[in-house]
């Protein structure tokens, strides 16, 4: 027995980080792995964005023709009304001239 303690024969032997002889392939794997999958993330995030942006413009152009189309609206009742207060006034004018 040795004096420090039991001499295990079967002890696992841990790598040297520091060995130059040592594969770095699993890690890279890892590194690859976990690289593509945030690339896969800002890609998701992008494509949300964009698609965003583009129903954000869409509601805007929408916006926008509802406004033109109020617009040409009030701008054919005013004519009317404007018409009918002519013709009042016409009316008027007969009676009394």
């Amino acid at each position: 027995m040795n004096p420090t303690g039991p001499v295990d024969d079967h002890a696992v032997s841990i790598p040297d980080p520091t060995d130059p002889r040592r594969s770095t392939e699993p890690a890279a794997s890892v590194q690859n792995s976990i690289r593509s999958t945030q690339m896969s993330h800002l890609l998701h995030e992008d494509l949300a964005r964009a698609h965003l942006q583009a129903r954000l413009q869409q509601a805007e152009r929408q916006r926008l023709a509802d406004y033109v189309v109020r617009v040409a609206r009030a701008r054919r009742q005013a004519s009317r009304a404007q018409r009918r207060l002519d013709r009042a006034q016409l009316r008027l004018h007969r009676l009394h001239g």
